[in-house]
């Protein structure tokens, strides 16, 4: 919720156009290192949420993930859906988040 009373979130974005711009960006960072890149994005997907806290969001988790990503490591970005809901991953095999950071955020 930091900072994100400055959007108005009853607008209706293109889930799928917006993470597939981001993605072009981070490809060539993940290249750069060394990485492999993969994509799974389902077409036509929208949320209920302002484009540019989607961007915010994007722009973090998938800077992450290839930042701690070690040279020659997998990072996998995905975006599908069923019946109820959209479904975001974004899977590495970094060394992940350590624990008591975890348990700090959930507090």
């Amino acid at each position: 919720d930091k900072g994100f009373d400055q959007y108005d979130n009853n607008q209706i974005s293109n889930f799928t156009q917006i993470l597939k711009t981001k993605l072009e960006l981070f490809r060539s960072m993940a290249e750069r290192k060394g990485l492999y890149f993969n994509e799974e994005i389902e077409l036509g997907l929208t949320v209920k949420a302002h484009p540019g806290a989607l961007e915010r969001i994007l722009n973090n988790i998938i800077d992450n993930a290839i930042k701690f990503t070690p040279p020659g490591g997998t990072v996998v970005v995905c975006l599908t859906s069923d019946d109820e809901r959209l479904v975001f991953e974004v899977m590495d095999n970094g060394p992940g988040i350590p624990d008591e950071r975890v348990a700090e955020a959930l507090e």
